[in-house]
Order: structure tokens, then sequence, then C-alpha cells
């Protein structure tokens, strides 16, 4: 019966996921729906995708509960049954879950989430380094999701930044977080360029000097001073 599970599952959730690529959301959730019923019977390692996916579907729907709950269920699977290899796609749960709480005017929940989902990221990024010289026969692989990590990484602590300049309120909390990622990462251009942003809304010049570093660390970055 697992064997058979562990074939249909994956199955139902492509068909799922066509589906729902093709605009037919309602019968995307169906397809979920039945991959949620399996995952009761027999816990999947693909779980925290069906619950993922479905709370996209319920995005589209426009049931912005019923896809936090989704979401919340997907990372909490996650956590607790990690992949053999980091999914850094897990990222987006948090993403959306702060998009939600966002537009819900939820300013402080919104930040919790990418938080955490920046958290997860860097922990999982340890783990696949990790992995690389425990498994080297899935040297390339692991090697080449560093990419996916940055990728995802990048979207959320975009938004994560694009929330604090929208929020007055924020800014002293801002400057203190990039303050201290600066020191803790002081050639990371993101880093340095989301910094630089928040602060010459206050002091131009000192926002041109934290530029000018991003230009010493790499002459071809195309920040505009």
């Amino acid at each position: 019966m697992k064997q058979e599970f562990a074939t249909i599952v994956p199955m139902m959730l492509q068909l799922g996921l066509i589906e729902f690529n093709n605009g037919n959301a309602i019968k995307a959730k169906e397809y979920f729906l039945s991959c949620k019923k399996i995952n009761q019977i027999d816990n999947q390692p693909s779980a925290y995708m069906i619950y993922d996916f479905s709370g996209q579907v319920e995005l589209s729907l426009k049931d912005s509960t019923a896809a936090l709950d989704n979401f919340k269920i997907a990372i909490a699977k996650y956590k607790s049954d990690l992949p053999d290899s980091p999914d850094f796609a897990m990222g987006y749960s948090f993403y959306r879950t702060a998009i939600v709480h966002y537009f819900r005017g939820n300013i402080d929940p919104a930040l919790n989430a990418l938080k955490n989902g920046l958290q997860l990221l860097e922990e999982e990024n340890k783990r696949r380094i990790a992995l690389i010289s425990e498994n080297p026969q899935n040297r390339s692989q692991l090697e080449s999701a560093a990419q996916n990590y940055m990728e995802v990484k990048s979207n959320l602590e975009t938004f994560e930044l694009d929330i604090y300049l929208n929020y007055p309120d924020k800014y002293e909390e801002a400057l203190q977080k990039f303050e201290k990622a600066v020191q803790e990462n002081p050639k990371d251009e993101n880093v340095l360029l989301a910094y630089a942003t928040l602060v010459e809304k206050s002091d131009l010049d000192a926002g041109f000097d934290v530029y000018k570093k991003v230009l010493t660390l790499n002459p071809n970055n195309t920040c505009t001073l």
C-alpha cells in the first residue's frame, strides 16, 4: 500500500499543478484534497508540497484564511520532516504568508513571516553545504542549489525592505536590523544596498557613502550614485 501511495501522490500533485496552471483552480483543489486524504493514511515525504500548493489554490480562490492555514501546515510539515535535500522553494510559503498579512494591514506578522523564512533558508543552506561533503555523489546538484537559495533569499529580503520603506514607524527597527546585518556581512552587496536605501531616507550623504562601498566591492554594480 505504501508503495502505491508513493506513486499516486506525486502523480496527483502533478495533475493538480497542471490544472492550476491552466486556470482550473477548483479542479486543482480536488486533486490536492485527495492528496491530503492519502497523507492522513500514510504520511508522505512531499506532504509540505501538498499544503503549499493548496495554499496557492486558496489564494487564487480569494480565501486568504484557508490559504494561511495551508501555508502554516506546509511550514510545520517541512520543519518536522526535512527532505533529503533542502528545498529552497519552501521559502515562498513564508513569502505568501507575509503577502496575506501585509494586505490585511498586519505588518508585524508579515515581517515575522519573512524573518522566519529567512532563518529557515539560512539553516537549510548550512545543511546543503554540510551535505556536499557527506554526499559527494550529489555534489553537483547541491552546489547548483546555491543559486535557488540566493534567489529565494533575495525575494524575501526585498519584500522585507519594501515593508520597512513603506512604514515610517518601522524605520528605526529597520536601521538597527540592517546595521547589524552589515556588521555580520560587510561584503554582501545586497545587504549594503538595502542599508543604503534606508540610510539615504534620513541622510543622503551617509547613503552615498554606503553606495560607494558597494562600488568598491563591485565596480560593475548597477546601483546609481
